[in-house]
């Protein structure tokens, strides 16, 4: 796990702690689905007046969501309110892999 974090934040001291909070996330999302306001709490991400989450939640969770590891599912709870809630997804993490994995191996062979 700790590859695939170092090549979705880096190894720089400076992404350490987005390491470690992403880790944490992995860590909360396997026990269960967990709606944005929670993980924030539960991962020490204060929010802003608004109840968004700051640009620190998105650093963590929008690479893991990049790669298809993590879900998010948005439902609809009023006109013009809705409720996001994250799950990890372990099978659109391998379809991802599978898929960079061949293009890479088809573009080397096309190479002259």
């Amino acid at each position: 796990m700790e590859l695939l974090f170092e090549w979705l934040y880096g190894r720089g001291l400076k992404s350490e702690h987005i390491r470690e909070k992403a880790k944490l996330c992995l860590s909360i999302l396997k026990k269960e689905r967990v709606e944005y306001l929670d993980l924030c709490e539960r991962l020490g991400i204060k929010l802003k007046p608004n109840d968004k989450p700051n640009k620190l939640f998105y650093k963590v969770v929008n690479p893991l969501k990049s790669v298809g590891i993590v879900e998010s599912t948005r439902t609809i709870t009023s006109k013009d309110k809705f409720k996001t809630t994250y799950g990890i997804n372990l099978e659109g993490f391998r379809g991802y892999m599978k898929s960079i994995v061949d293009q890479t191996i088809r573009e080397i062979e096309a190479l002259k």
